[in-house]
């Protein structure tokens, strides 16, 4: 009985709107993910990290990354709500994007430049990124 009944969502076309979001979108998940993994290290290093500090940093946020994406498959298959984890995510790799890319935040906070407040604030700050990029890559597959 119940394979006589269609759901049409699948059957209606998909609106401009919808179809310029996901190209935007689709076309920003490259270039940040291009710039992540190109530039992160090259960068980290250039404004004075050793290599050894800067592969910390890419490293914490693959540990998180890999962490994030099981949990985060996990949660939302039991609790659905899908735009919601995509929305949060996307916040934190916004925020944690510039936020590693504009300068060490603590250090100017707390007016230490030391390697290792250095290191554990790139480091967190790549952690928060592969955890967001977890939570939107995860929600819509």
């Amino acid at each position: 009985m119940s394979n006589s009944i269609e759901d049409d969502s699948f059957s209606k076309p998909v609106g401009r709107w919808s179809v310029y979001c996901y190209g935007v979108g689709h076309m920003l998940n490259d270039i940040t993910s291009a710039c992540w993994f190109t530039y992160l290290l090259l960068f980290l290093t250039e404004i004075g990290l050793s290599s050894r500090d800067a592969a910390i940093v890419m490293l914490s946020g693959q540990i998180a990354d890999g962490l994030a994406t099981i949990f985060f498959g996990e949660l939302i298959d039991r609790f659905g709500h899908f735009k919601i984890w995509h929305g949060a995510g996307a916040i934190l790799v916004a925020v944690s994007f510039s936020s590693v890319f504009g300068g060490c935040i603590p250090c100017k906070l707390l007016s230490s430049f030391s390697t290792i407040v250095e290191t554990v604030s790139y480091s967190t700050f790549a952690a928060i990124f592969n955890v967001g990029w977890a939570a939107t890559q995860v929600s819509h597959m």
